[in-house]
């Protein structure tokens, strides 16, 4: 819903593949509806994937500040100077 887009987009704080997670999060937090739709991923045929070792660093950080922040309850951005 629209609604829930615009309550949730503004909380969002992290980049790359992280954002995903944390939409969920503050989904469930506001006792959001949350669905699933299956997407197909094909194998590239042309250029390389920009899934690489800063993309996967980003989502694990994104990741322990997600856990973080729901287990100790402190901000994100109190969290993420431990994180640097």
């Amino acid at each position: 819903e629209r609604s829930a887009i615009e309550k949730i987009l503004p909380k969002v704080r992290s980049i790359g593949y992280a954002f995903q997670m944390e939409i969920l999060v503050h989904a469930k937090k506001e006792n959001m509806k949350i669905g699933e739709v299956p997407i197909t991923f094909v194998d590239r045929i042309y250029g390389e994937s920009k899934l690489g070792a800063s993309e996967i660093v980003l989502y694990l950080k994104g990741l322990l500040q997600l856990f973080f922040y729901n287990l100790v309850k402190i901000s994100l951005w109190n969290i993420s100077m431990f994180l640097l």
